[in-house]
This record gives C-alpha cells, structure tokens and sequence, in this order.
C-alpha cells in the first residue's frame, strides 16, 4: 500500500496533540510546529522565488561585467539551483490531507477506540486554508511527491523555458517590421508558436500519466473488489476505489482541457482546478457516507448491545462546512481570472463555462454518477439485502447532504454581507473576481429564464426531491439552512419565499399546533425560524443602498454601518472605528468602480445610453436590490401571519394561522419566536406606512397592508406585557423606528397612521406597567437596588423620549404631538380617577415627558396652538394633582408607599 510522504508524519502530529497519551505530552511543541509548516508550506512558490532570484542575480552581474556585450550567445538565467527544503516538508500537503479524508474511521463494535475526527477536521480545514489562500498551481502540489527537484523544479522549470521562448519570439516579431524577410520570418515564428502549443500539451499529457494514477494510488489501498477492514468493521464505500471510479470515468473531460488550451498556466491551472473539484466532490461525498455509516453502526450497537454507550462525537458537519468552502473558491479560480485593468469586470473564460452554481452541481453529478457505478459493481458480488438496503440510504443521504453543503458554503466563501462592521473572512483572490461573482450570484431571472443565483438553488434542490431517478427527498433541515446561508447576502426572490416560506417553512412556524417535537424537528424549527428572522434583517432600514453598493462590488471588507454580525445580532462591543484615512480609502476604490462599472454599462446600452440623463447602470442595480428585499420581506410577513395569498386577493386566515397567537403563553413567548416579530416589525411595519402613503399595490390590493400592520402591531403589544423583561426589551427598537418613519410627514391623515399612533400609545402603557415597582419594594431601604429593574425603568423612560420626541418642528399636526396628546390625556385620567395615591405607572410616564413638554411650551410661547394648549393644560393638571395628593396623605401613609 502507498501512502503520501506525509501521511504518516501529520497522523502522527496530530496524535501528539489531540491523544490522551502521556507519551505525547512531551512533543506537542514540536507536533504544533509542524502542523503550521505543513499547512502554510507552499513549495511552488519557493521555487518559483529563488529561480528569479537566482535569474535576477545574473542579469545583475552580466550588466556590471559588459555594459556593451550583445545578447547574442549568452543564456542569461539557467543557473545550478539550489531547491533544498526540509525533509519533514517533503511531499505532497494536498495528497496527505485527501488520505486522511477518504480513511474511514469507523467505530470498533461501537466504541470510540479508532474514531479520530480530529483528523478529517484538521485535514478538511488545512484544505480550505490553502484554496482560499494560494493559486490552484500551487494548492494542488501533487508534484511534490517526486521531491522538489525531480517533482516541482522540473514542472516550473519546464514552463519557464516555453514562456521564455514565447517572449522571445513575440519580441523578434515586434522588431522585423523592417526586414525584407518579414513574410518568411513571420512564417517561421507562427511555426514556433504552434510548437512551442505542443510542447505544452505534451508537457500536460506527461503531468497526466505520471500524477493521476499516484493521486488514486497514494490515497489509500489498491484498487480491488475487497473491503477494507477499519477497526473492526467494514466500510460499505472505499473513498479511494470512489475517486478512481470516477477519474476512470471522465478522463475525457482532462483531455479536452489539454487540447482545447495552448497557453501553459491556464491549461495547468484548468487540469489541476478540475481534479480539485472532483476529488474534493469525492471527499464530501465520501464524509457524508462515512457519518449516515456511522450513526447506523452506532445505533445498532446501542440498542443491540451496550445501551451504555456514550454519544459519538460529531465531525460530519465541519468537514462538510470546509470542503463546501474550498470547492466554491476553487470554482472561482477556475471561472473568473484578474483582467488588467484591476477595476474592471471580468468575464468568464469561455462561454462554455458554466455559473459557479453549476459548476458545483456538475462535480457532484458527476461523483453521483460514479458512485452508482462503484456499488452496482460492488453489489454485484453479493445477494445481501440488507447491505443493499444500507447502501442505498447512505447513498441518498450522501447526495443530498453533499449538495446541500456546497450550495450554503458558496456565499458563504465568495459573497461579501452588506452593512457588517465586524471583519468578514475574504478569500486571498482578486476583487474583481469577487465582484463578478457577486453580480453573478445576485442575478435573478425571470419567468421564462432562471437566473444564476438563489433561484437556480432552490430549482436544484427542487429538482433532486423530483428527481426522475426517485430519489433524493431533500430534508427541510438541509434546504432551509441552505436558504438562510444565501438570505443573509442576497435578496430572496418573491417566488423563492414563496417556496420556502409559504411552503416549507410554515410547516414548521405554527407556534399553537402541537407537534411532535422530535429533536430533528426541533432543529427544523429553529431553522425555519432563523430563516425568517434572516429575511426580514435583510430588510433593516439600518441599510442602506451604499452598504448594498459595496457588498456588490466587492470594495466592502465586510464592514458597513448597521453593527450588526452575520447573523444580524447587536454587537456593540466588537465595533471598530473606522478612521478617516481608512474611509478615504474605500470612497476612493468604490468610486474608480464605479466608473468603471458604469464606463461597461454605457458600451452594453450603446446609442440607448444617452436617451435617459444620469443612467447609471450601478445605482438601478442598488436601488433595485434594496426594494427587493424589502418587497421580500413583506411577502414573507404575509405568510407568517396569514394575510394575503401570493394572487394577491385577501385571505380569511384561521386564528391561530403561524405566529399570530405569539406572546399569547409562555410556549409562545420564547425568545425565539418573539425575536422573529420584532425583526419583522422593524423591517416591515416602516415599509407598509411608505406603500400606503405613496399609494403602491404591491399585491393589487391596499387592504392587505392594513390586515397585516394591524397583526404585527397587536403581537407586539402583547410582547410589552410578557412577564420576561428581556422578551419585553425586544420591542423597543421596533417602536422607535416606527416613530421615526411615522414622523416623516406633517399630519396623520391616514388609517394606518391613526392605527400606528394608537398602538405605539398602547405599548408604551404596558411598557411602563410591566416595569412598576413591586409591592413591598421600598420596605427594606437597606436593602439593594434590582439593577435590572431600574435598567429597564431607564430603558422605558428613553422610549417614551424618543416616541414623543419633535424631530421636524411640527407641533400643530404631527405623530408627534398625537402621541404626547394621548399619553398625556391617559395619565391624566388615571391620576384623576385615583382616589388616593395616583398610579405610580402613570407618574412614572409623565416624568419621562419633561423634556418634550419642555420643547412643546418653548414653541408655544411663540406660536400658540390649541394641540399645544390642550397637552401643556393636562401635564400642568396632572403635576398638580399628584403633589397634591402625595401632600395629603404623606402623614397617614408610610414613606414605602408614598416614596415610589
């Protein structure tokens, strides 16, 4: 059996840190050492750098020695190199870690005793480091096994000398213009480019035998019909006959490749890219199989025969996350490669290649095909159903996870998050590349065409559930965190929400049915949930169209100015101050962009360019992209709460239709499900308040906007009156941005501003209610403060500021003087109808609105209005019934009662 030269030295590193063994304790130092060799070690690029060194070193001295000598006869830069590297170097990094992959270490008749995911977590990783971080020449460094000078000198070597050739003679050609031969030269120089064509191929043909056989040879065990044997058990699926089955089986594919290029980088880098894809397609599969084995060996043996058993360790769902990511960033490489102008969109190489969606989809077909293949010849050899059984289930499992995975990793690893201030992980690649797959990821047909983003992954998971071959039922798990993976950088189409939530999803976001709430549909449930939440932050009025602008273009570095983190959660702490310098600097890049986006977008339009003044194809794109989400997040707030239907015709919804019965108990005031309200509250109930007052139909009929601001508004009344003080703080933000979005114009003129103005009153009373101090408080004086009462008291008091507050000096008509008018005339009567002490809640209001009284009266000494008359007579009336209501009993009741 072969094994890479450094299999056994990273299996025995990682044992040295991750083993309890005594023994090892000793060396972990040395074991840490190596793995961050191993893992950055980049031998390609090593000896690449000392053959220009070495080549610079001699032009250098060659100019000092004859300043006059020609360069006739001189061989400038074929040096005696020196190419050593450390021995514990040696060898290939991505055929070690593809071992370790495709090893199946199953359990030991249930036991623990040879499970080592360690490995395959650190493999997979060690992987997706190098894709994201070096060229695929480089990452795939399978000639390093025959050593540096025999293995990645010679290649480097080898095409140096053709591309030192090709300059030569392009310069030759530049030069003969003058010459009488110019034909006869020119023939011959045609002549030796074709040549120096072959030259390549053959080089790429030799590459071919030599390393294609070793990738499958050093893998693992021979190829054979027999089954390995790991730690007691047998693995249904040899990872390593698996990848043979599969080169075997579209070796035509490489060969097209190296006929159809004659330029010797993109040849290499289009095999290499190629054989990375399959054989990490391969690795995925092969991960998803190993775990549906495991968890049927594991299950079995704990209900057979040690019920005792402890719980395996989960590896299956990291190694997928890895791998998804390095496909994704190798699929990049392969598609879109840097232009010369670095601000410049690029466009993919041929028109042959296919959308990076596709190009996943296609690897994983082409393992699909494979694999039935690999067990129609492995079944053949025995009549056992019930291993038949086993393997077609971790068949399908297989499939469905492994394109499951590789469509949540791909904007994951290649999308930049709008309006994220914390740092986000972007691939070492060119910006524009990102930013050709960003427009690429982001577009989105129509219905006669499928565009090449979200909607061509929900056709292909469509696709596999109807597949015609039976099969694959996609779990909602799997697709509903694909979908939020894609909803947290895109917009989700209409007919896309439609889908997953009108469809799939509200199976799950019935908060009054009972269900049988196993732990998988548990997991469904939070997904479905976060979903939603997803949409709706995508939604934020916090974002803006230049946070979408930047994510787009690819100019974002994963910062904006909404503060919040990839899964839209308040952060404040790790917020980081952006200087000046630094501002500067990403206005000026998203600018040259800009320009140069708009330059491409006036040569497609042609003569149309000029008929419209200020047409910028960038800005449509922003603007387009920004209405989108938002449309998306209304229609997905109408199948949470049962509003209207897709045709846009009111329904009748049943009462306790998704989340309409939220905050109604304690099952259905969880933090999770009232989370879901209020981002949709702050995302929704602003954009409503703007299609009614601009008279938008987004579904043909403006009844629908008022049923659902209604709906949302009263469950989140109801969240102001849970008994949990953190389930009540999630409505503050929703109130205040309402407020301000309905303080945007000079009177309420509208029923939905009426209806909003009544509800924002309503919540800040029970608000302040749920806040009251408890009886008995002032007691104990020497006893300490409940500092989260008295945080929620201060919290309260900003709200009722903020929602009362004159932002655009309207003091006659506005939502503003309609709210501090209904506050105000409420605590009045509740003070007035007091018989003895007035209610602390209502004093607790009324001392919140100093500040804006104080405002209203400065205006009304100028300008006297009869709203301003009314509000600043019963604020007056109300101090002064409390003080005197305080004074008259304060010697006949004791101070615990008359201090709050």
């Amino acid at each position: 059996m072969e094994t890479p030269l450094l299999h056994p030295k990273l299996k025995t590193a990682l044992s040295c840190l991750f083993d309890n063994n005594s023994q090892n304790q000793q060396h972990r130092h040395e074991a840490h050492e190596f793995l961050l060799s191993f893992k950055s070690c980049n031998v390609r690029r090593l000896v690449v750098s000392r053959l220009q060194s070495q080549r610079d070193k001699l032009n250098k001295q060659q100019d000092l020695d004859d300043h006059d000598s020609s360069d006739e006869g001189i061989n400038v830069g074929e040096p005696v190199l020196d190419f050593f590297v450390s021995e514990d170097l040696a060898g290939s990094v991505y055929l070690s870690c593809l071992a370790l992959l495709l090893e199946h270490d199953s359990f030991n008749n249930g036991t623990h005793d040879n499970h080592r995911p360690h490995e395959k977590i650190f493999a997979a990783q060690t992987l997706n480091h190098r894709c994201r971080s070096i060229k695929i020449n480089e990452s795939f460094d399978i000639e390093a096994e025959d050593g540096v000078e025999c293995g990645v000198a010679r290649l480097v070597l080898a095409w140096d000398e053709i591309r030192r050739e090709k300059l030569r003679i392009e310069g030759n050609g530049a030069a003969i213009h003058v010459d009488r031969d110019i034909i006869v030269s020119g023939a011959n120089d045609a002549n030796a480019i074709v040549a120096l064509g072959e030259r390549s191929k053959s080089i790429l043909k030799a590459w071919m035998e030599r390393y294609i056989p070793m990738l499958v040879n050093r893998c693992g065990s021979s190829l054979s019909n027999s089954d390995v044997h790991r730690g007691g058990t047998t693995s249904l699926c040899n990872g390593t006959e698996l990848l043979a089955v599969v080169l075997e089986k579209h070796t035509s594919i490489l060969q097209e490749f190296v006929t159809s290029h004659n330029q010797e980088e993109k040849g290499e880098e289009r095999v290499k890219g190629t054989l990375e894809m399959l054989s990490i397609a391969v690795a995925i599969y092969t991960a998803a199989f190993y775990e549906f084995e495991e968890n049927y060996f594991h299950d079995f043996h704990q209900q057979s025969q040690n019920p005792q058993q402890k719980t395996r360790t989960p590896w299956a769902n990291a190694v997928l996350s890895e791998l998804g990511s390095a496909l994704s960033i190798t699929a990049l490489r392969i598609r879109y490669h840097p232009t010369s102008n670095a601000y410049a969109t690029p466009s993919p190489p041929s028109p042959s290649c296919p959308p990076l969606v596709d190009m996943l989809v296609q690897a994983l077909d082409l393992v699909k095909v494979g694999a039935q293949s690999y067990f129609e010849q492995k079944l053949k050899q025995t009549n056992n159903r019930h291993m038949q059984s086993i393997i077609e289930s971790a068949h399908l499992n297989a499939l469905q996870k492994s394109f499951a995975a590789c469509l949540k990793a791909l904007p994951e690893t290649v999308l930049l998050p709008p309006g994220l201030e914390e740092g986000h992980r972007i691939p070492s690649v060119d910006r524009a590349c990102l930013r050709a797959a960003s427009i690429e990821l982001r577009n989105v047909g129509d219905l006669s065409n499928v565009g090449t983003g979200i909607d061509r992954v929900c056709e292909v998971l469509s696709g596999l559930s109807s597949n015609a071959d039976n099969s694959i039922q996609v779990d909602d798990l799997i697709s509903i965190e694909c979908f939020e993976s894609w909803a947290r950088f895109v917009t989700v189409p209409i007919h896309v929400v439609e889908m997953t939530v009108g469809r799939m999803a509200m199976n799950y976001l019935h908060i009054s049915r009972h269900h049988e709430m196993s732990i998988h549909y548990q997991k469904a449930r939070k997904s479905a949930f976060q979903y939603v939440t997803t949409i709706f932050e995508g939604a934020s009025p916090s974002l803006t169209s230049g946070d979408i602008l930047a994510a787009l273009l690819g100019v974002a570095a994963g910062r904006g100015v909404s503060g919040g983190n990839s899964k839209g959660k308040k952060n404040p702490s790790n917020k980081k101050k952006i200087g000046n310098r630094s501002k500067k600097r990403h206005e000026a890049r998203l600018g040259r962009v800009l320009s140069t986006q708009d330059e491409e977008h006036k040569e497609s339009m042609g003569d149309n360019f000029n008929r419209f003044e200020g047409d910028s194809g960038s800005v449509e794109i922003e603007a387009a992209e920004l209405l989108a989400r938002k449309n998306s997040a209304c229609y997905a707030a109408s199948f949470v709460f049962g509003i209207s239907m897709p045709d846009g015709q009111p329904s009748t919804p049943e009462d306790d239709w998704g989340l309409r019965l939220a905050a109604t108990s304690d099952t259905t005031s969880s933090h999770e499900i009232c989370s879901t309200i209020t981002a949709c509250a702050t995302s929704v109930l602003p954009y409503l308040l703007s299609m009614e007052r601009d008279g938008n139909d987004l579904l043909g009929n403006h009844n629908w906007r008022i049923d659902l601001f209604t709906s949302i508004m009263n469950v989140v009344q109801r969240i102001c009156q849970c008994p949990d003080r953190n389930i009540r703080a999630l409505a503050y933000e929703p109130l205040m941005i309402l407020h301000k979005h309905l303080n945007a114009v000079v009177s309420v003129s509208l029923i939905m501003e009426n209806i909003a103005v009544d509800a924002i009153c309503n919540c800040v009373f029970s608000l302040a209610k749920s806040c009251g101090y408890p009886d008995g408080y002032f007691n104990l004086l020497s006893d300490n403060n409940d500092e989260e009462l008295e945080i929620e008291r201060n919290d309260v008091r900003d709200v009722v500021r903020s929602i009362s507050s004159f932002e655009n000096e309207n003091f006659e008509h506005s939502p503003s003087i309609m709210i501090l008018k209904s506050i105000i005339h409420a605590c009045n009567m509740a003070i007035c109808e007091s018989n003895n002490l007035p209610p602390e809640t209502a004093v607790h209001i009324l001392s919140a609105l100093a500040k804006p009284l104080n405002t209203l009266a400065a205006h009304y000494k100028q300008h006297p209005s009869s709203n301003a008359n009314t509000v600043l007579k019963q604020s007056l009336q109300s101090l002064y019934k409390v003080c005197e209501r305080i004074n008259s009993v304060y010697d006949t009741l004791p101070v615990s009662q008359t201090l709050p």
